[in-house]
């Protein structure tokens, strides 16, 4: 007889649904066999093909460049020698090198600056569109902030990494940042690498860089990105020295140079964001935000009141409130998601209408409405629902792998902002009939 005490086992109906609250990864995504889940398959061919696009997307250099001159910062349009983006991929040896035309234009600048910044598009020129525009001119103040001269801004389209060693060489700049967008993952098209290197020159290896890696929102957020270039440019410049011989040893809420950070726009997110299910102190507060987040909205004629607000009121009322998430940062509630059901043709149960979606005005852009989105799908499939509609924006919501079906009607609504996502093999046919409370 043991004397040990067994421990309680606990019984949990999907086990891998934890883990997905903490990341974008594919994590236990169906059955074994010969094939997944139709909506995984699909899900899983949408992001490869957008890993593919972010590679092959032409980089907008002369769009950012205007961008950086109208906030007043000055910028050269470089290329590497590379003849075009197929050899791009396969001579990586010519991306690391500038071309004619590139060194003479660097050769006819002023010289002799502590700082060179350059921007590359790297694997994904999506990731510096999305990036770049915000994070170049913070690090520019920054810099400036600290009294060190910055050389005009480098946009070098075909770039790869070591492209920076050659400008920071012919600028005889004592230190070298490139901004480069690095290779897409299936649920990271758009993150951006950010490479330090001390004395740069032709020639130098890669032991002889610091890298931060995955800056991009639902990454490493451009605020911390800012303040970890921030700490490492401070101690080469203090050592004399980047790569394995810098160590990363910045503490938390450090401050580069002793000033205060330069605002972005999510630099005031100290707090991690949470999604949670609404409690009945939210009521209130859900209300005036989902009435704030469709005030002047594009969809309303001129001065019209929104409804939205009314519309939760009503589902709540009725008992048709099927998951109301709300997304919360630092004990404030950000953005608010309601799903309800709805009846799909012939078939009464199972599918859920999504929406209201709500965002703050003063925080729309910065992912909270997509992180929303993803939960509540993530909520009705674990519930078994036959799937989800929804009336909206095709180019927004194909991310989630919503799509337009010539089977699916909504009364009054033109077909292309008609959108499904089926979570099994049944297609959505019929017309679309929602709650009550929409009417």
């Amino acid at each position: 007889m043991s004397d040990r005490t067994t421990a309680p086992v606990t019984v949990c109906a999907d086990p891998w649904a934890e883990l997905r609250r903490f990341t974008a990864a594919r994590i236990a995504v169906g059955r074994s066999g010969s094939s997944l889940p139709l909506a995984e398959s699909l899900s899983f061919r949408l992001d490869h093909a957008r890993a593919r696009d972010a590679v092959h997307t032409p980089f907008r250099r002369a769009e950012l460049a205007e961008s950086l001159r109208t906030a007043g910062i000055a910028c050269v349009e470089l290329e590497s020698g590379v003849g075009g983006r197929e050899e791009y991929l396969t001579r990586p040896d010519k991306g690391r090198r500038l071309s004619e035309r590139s060194v003479a234009v660097l050769q006819g600048l002023d010289k002799g600056f502590d700082i060179c910044l350059a921007v590359g598009d790297g694997l994904s020129a999506r990731a510096i569109h999305e990036n770049a525009p915000d994070f170049v001119p913070a690090c520019v103040r920054m810099f400036g902030q600290a009294g060190l001269s910055v050389a005009p801004v480098c946009l070098v389209e075909n770039a790869r990494v070591a492209v920076a060693d050659e400008i920071g060489e012919i600028l005889r700049a004592r230190l070298s940042v490139i901004l480069i967008g690095e290779r897409p993952g299936l649920s990271s098209p758009n993150s951006m690498g950010v490479y330090l290197t001390m004395n740069p020159r032709v020639g130098i290896t890669d032991e002889a860089r610091n890298c931060i890696s995955n800056v991009r929102e639902g990454g490493l957020s451009l605020a911390e990105g800012v303040r970890k270039l921030g700490y490492l440019v401070e101690e080469a410049l203090r050592l004399g020295v980047s790569g394995v011989a810098l160590k990363d040893r910045m503490a938390p809420g450090h401050l580069p140079f002793g000033k205060p950070l330069p605002k972005l726009p999510d630099s005031g997110k100290d707090t991690a964001m949470i999604i949670r299910k609404e409690k009945g102190v939210d009521v209130p507060e859900i209300s005036r935000l989902q009435h704030a987040a469709f005030l002047n909205h594009p969809q309303h004629a001129p001065g019209a009141e929104p409804t939205e607000h009314l519309i939760v009121e009503r589902l709540r009322q009725a008992g048709g409130l099927t998951l109301s998430l709300v997304a919360e940062e630092g004990g404030r509630l950000t953005g608010h998601i309601a799903l309800s059901p709805a009846r799909v043709g012939d078939c009464a149960d199972g599918w859920l209408l999504l929406g209201p979606v709500g965002v703050l005005p003063e925080l729309q852009g910065r992912g909270i409405g997509s992180a929303l989105v993803r939960e509540a799908l993530r909520e009705a499939r674990d519930a078994g629902a036959c799937g989800v509609v929804l009336v909206g924006d095709s180019e927004f919501y194909s991310r989630f792998v919503f799509r337009s079906y010539e089977t699916l009607r909504y009364a009054g609504v033109p077909q292309m902002y008609v959108l499904a996502m089926p979570f099994g093999e049944e297609m959505p046919t019929g017309e679309i009939s929602a709650h009550s409370a929409f009417c």
